[in-house]
C-alpha cells in the first residue's frame, strides 16, 4: 500500500498529470448523473464554450494558487482534452455506418 500512495503523489507532484487527470476523472464522473436535465444537457451539447469554460475550472481549481503559468496551461491542456475527445466522437459516428 505505501508503494502505491508513494505512486500517487509523485504521480501528482507533476502539474500536467495533476491538472489531466482532474478533468479527465471530472469528465466521466459527470457521466455518473445521467440523465441530466434538458437544459443542461442542451448547453453541454451545443456549446464548446461552456464545455471549455466548465473544464478550464476544473483544472484551476486543481492547481490550487493559480499565477500566469498554471492559467496557460490549464488552457492548453483543456482545449487539447476537448480536441481529443471530440476526436474520439467523431472517430466513433463513422465506425457506426
Amino acid at each position: 500500500m505505501d508503494q502505491l500512495t508513494e505512486v500517487l503523489n509523485e504521480t501528482l507532484q507533476n502539474d500536467y498529470m495533476k491538472i489531466g487527470l482532474t478533468i479527465v476523472t471530472s469528465v466521466l464522473a459527470g457521466y455518473t448523473l445521467r440523465p441530466l436535465p434538458k437544459n443542461l444537457e442542451n448547453l453541454l451539447t451545443q456549446s464548446y464554450m461552456f464545455k471549455f469554460i466548465v473544464l478550464t475550472l476544473v483544472g484551476l481549481l486543481s492547481v490550487g494558487k493559480v499565477n500566469e503559468n498554471n492559467l496557460f496551461l490549464v488552457v492548453v491542456i483543456v482545449a487539447v482534452i476537448l480536441a481529443v475527445f471530440e476526436y474520439l466522437r467523431q472517430n466513433d459516428k463513422e465506425s457506426k455506418y
